[in-house]
């Protein structure tokens, strides 16, 4: 490697031609060509994605909190028990932006800078708040009536979602109450939601009846997809063994069918008229979507 002395002034030339040709802003000179385009600086692609996005407005939401203050115990409490519910992940984002006031009625789009006339379009009594919204309007009160949900004795609270929350998820931890309305209340909230937004997006007016059914049906299904198990009720019939003529051989088979995994087992088994095994067998086979077809494979 061989190294050369350079004068100072062929140093600085050289330096400005390498800036002129990299950076230069004239149409006429030849450089390396740049292009502009974003990068988010908080993930490490540089791509948004929406839990980074989430990650960050809570931390801009600590910092700017200047009294540093931890949730009140009860709060706390109700927000770990809010995301053990069991529903699906959509219902229980729904549940976390009502606790959160992030739902898009006309109190909260005022707070946004939005001017609009907050008087609530369901009853026009009163203001549009999540809490009258969800659970004080007529139209709410008349689909809490028809949903047999137990109610506070002195009716649900006009100004605290907390409190009312917290009262649906004691009634679903209640015994004492019937299971499939134990369990409801996420899809009570949600399709009632889904029907208030039908009136003031497509003016479809849904039948309270209709809501209710829905919430429990949805609430129903749901939970059948998760145990997997329906299945008729196991009954038990005393079986036993017929030896076969003398001189003849017999075969019996089996078959045992999982529909929460799709897959059976089958086997085989052949006995002669002392009851003696000649040939036996067994195997299990995946992709099985009956019972029927479980029994079929146990035939082959």
């Amino acid at each position: 490697m061989s190294v050369f002395l350079l004068p100072k002034d062929l140093c600085a030339r050289l330096t400005s031609a390498i800036a002129e040709f990299w950076w230069s802003s004239g149409d006429k000179k030849r450089k390396i060509p740049w292009e502009d385009s974003y990068c988010w600086g908080f993930t490490n692609h540089g791509s948004y994605s929406t839990q980074s996005g989430y990650r960050l407005t809570e931390a801009i939401l600590t910092m700017n909190n200047s009294e540093n203050q931890s949730l009140p115990p009860v709060e706390k409490k109700l927000w770990g028990d809010l995301w053990k519910v069991k529903a699906p992940p959509k219902l229980k984002h729904f549940l976390w932006r009502a606790l959160s006031g992030a739902l898009a009625v006309k109190e909260r789009l005022r707070t946004r800078g939005i001017a609009v006339d907050i008087t609530c379009q369901g009853c026009g009594q009163a203001s549009e708040t999540i809490c009258h919204v969800l659970f004080c309007c007529d139209k709410a009160r008349r689909v809490w009536d028809l949903a047999n949900i137990p109610l506070p004795p002195a009716g649900f609270s006009r100004s605290s979602v907390l409190l009312n929350l917290v009262h649906l998820l004691s009634v679903s931890k209640n015994r004492g109450v019937d299971v499939s309305i134990q369990r409801v209340f996420p899809w009570m909230l949600w399709q009632y939601w889904k029907a208030r937004n039908s009136v003031i997006f497509n003016k479809l007016h849904a039948d309270p009846h209709h809501t209710v059914s829905h919430a429990y049906e949805e609430a129903e299904l749901w939970y059948q997809a998760q145990t997997g198990l329906i299945e008729a009720e196991p009954h038990h019939v005393k079986m036993s063994w017929h030896k076969p003529p003398e001189g003849s051989i017999k075969c019996n088979i089996s078959s045992s069918w999982i529909n929460a995994s799709q897959s059976c087992g089958v086997s085989w088994i052949l006995r002669d008229s002392r009851g003696s095994t000649i040939l036996h067998s067994r195997r299990a086979y995946s992709y099985v979507h009956s019972k029927e077809e479980a029994d079929l494979y146990a035939l082959l």
